[in-house]
């Protein structure tokens, strides 16, 4: 995370002259099927994981920004993040 971090930032104040606006988004545990091959998940219960709808919400407000604003970076992460291992069928 650090080096992806530095890189952003790096990137964002090299190309600020540009025009061109860079921003770093870290979603948390979202509802999406990217644990599906994964042996763990988050947690089956309300709030422990992101709707992927409040994702792009996100998204669309970085990219309606004013011109000389940049959202640098937002974490986003459910209020009750928890991850549950999957039961494996035998």
């Amino acid at each position: 995370k650090v080096d992806l971090h530095s890189f952003v930032h790096s990137l964002r104040k090299e190309s600020s002259s540009s025009g061109v606006k860079i921003s770093l988004l870290h979603p948390g545990m979202c509802s999406t099927p990217f644990y599906d091959e994964l042996d763990f998940q988050p947690k089956n219960a309300p709030g422990h994981a992101s709707d992927p709808e409040d994702i792009a919400k996100t998204v669309a407000f970085v990219l309606r920004a004013p011109p000389s604003t940049v959202y640098e970076e937002i974490s986003i992460t459910p209020q009750k993040e928890a991850i549950e291992k999957k039961r494996r069928m035998s």
